[in-house]
């Protein structure tokens, strides 16, 4: 037990672990206390592990199954487990990593280069719901998603907004499909004056928005490509800089959408596994898309090291650790274990100090 990583869950409270206010309560049950306001907490506070009955092996291995796509009731027959046991493990694993996401990625300091986002409609035993996901092509970092019952403004807000938070600002192109309701929230989320102070604030230079509409008529079907807004020339050397070569295309997501459809048994088009709520969806994409920023290894990342005229070594990376948010690669339990802010902590307080960063983001 180190008391000087810990920090004090009042949020009235300001103690902070580096000036030693906080102590050891009992080292038998793990807990910690604070010397200025008296309050006692467990070790495992802020962590997917909090309050857990069971070991941390068994909830470790059976999310780790649940997130790389193994059916639940297979884990249910495996590890003899009840099937709400294993529903309620997923959403505890889902509300982590939502934190963790929202504290190292949703922090404004990424510069984005090219985008893209999509939709993927998901049946229900309610019904069908739409799932929002965006991304950023040159670290193939996933930013955020959404769901949602329609397929509209509230999903395209609640998705472009997690890419909004986590730039700098500058140059961004915008990769998106022919849904038209795009042109009219990219605008509302990026970079005009009269819109909002947020982005004002970032300072979007430039917003370019590109399409890539698909007309499904015959086998084959065809492609249109259109700039929707901007000039040939920015979206030239907007894409130039984030993927090196090409021209207007919509890959990347469909790639991760296929990692996702891989992973969330509920998105393969004909399925018999269906999610009963929208909120279940919501934290089993949160679990999978954490997952993929910090645990899963992109073959198109790796880099070359040379070691010898005719030798290299090829060092491979995570979609985080492109986008320098770590240094190293997770495993899951230490993805688990991430302490994310107390509740009602700002980002503000954890700037200052008072809530350590991580090294990688100090």
């Amino acid at each position: 037990m180190n008391p000087q990583e810990q920090v004090c869950p009042n949020p009235q409270c300001c103690a902070s672990g580096k000036d030693g206010k906080i102590g050891v309560h009992s080292r038998q049950d793990q807990r910690y206390r604070c010397k200025v306001c008296g309050r006692t907490f467990t070790a495992t506070l802020g962590t997917a592990y909090y309050r857990l009955k069971k070991s941390h092996e068994l909830f470790t291995l059976v999310v780790s199954l649940l997130a790389y796509g193994c059916p639940v009731q297979a884990i249910v027959a495996t590890f003899q487990m009840d099937e709400r046991t294993v529903w309620r493990w997923l959403s505890q694993a889902g509300t982590h990593c939502e934190g963790v996401h929202e504290k190292l990625v949703s922090h404004g300091q990424l510069e984005l280069g090219q985008i893209q986002a999509d939709e993927l409609k998901v049946k229900t035993y309610l019904g069908t719901i739409w799932l929002g996901l965006v991304m950023q092509v040159k670290t193939r970092l996933w930013l955020g998603g959404a769901v949602d019952k329609q397929r509209g403004k509230r999903l395209l807000k609640g998705v472009l907004s997690y890419a909004q938070q986590a730039g700098r600002g500058g140059e961004v192109l915008i990769a998106v499909d022919g849904f038209n309701i795009y042109l009219e929230v990219i605008p509302m989320i990026f970079a005009q004056s009269w819109n909002w102070l947020q982005a004002c604030w970032q300072g979007w230079s430039t917003v370019a928005v590109v399409q890539l509409m698909k007309q499904r008529r015959g086998k084959r079907g065809r492609v249109e490509q259109q700039i929707a807004l901007g000039t040939g020339q920015q979206v030239k050397r907007l894409i130039r800089r984030s993927q090196g070569r090409g021209w207007i295309n919509t890959a990347y997501i469909e790639r991760l959408n296929a990692t996702f459809r891989l992973r969330i048994s509920s998105l393969v088009r004909a399925t018999r596994v269906l999610v009963r709520q929208p909120e279940t969806l919501a934290h089993w994409m949160w679990l999978v898309g954490c997952t993929y920023n910090f645990c899963s290894q992109h073959d198109s990342l790796k880099i070359a090291l040379p070691v010898t005229p005719n030798k290299r070594f090829w060092i491979r990376r995570t979609p985080a650790m492109a986008a320098a948010l770590t240094d190293h690669r997770w495993s899951m339990a230490e993805l688990l274990a991430f302490k994310r802010p107390p509740v009602g902590w700002s980002l503000s307080r954890m700037t200052q100090g008072v809530f350590p960063l991580p090294r990688y983001l100090a």
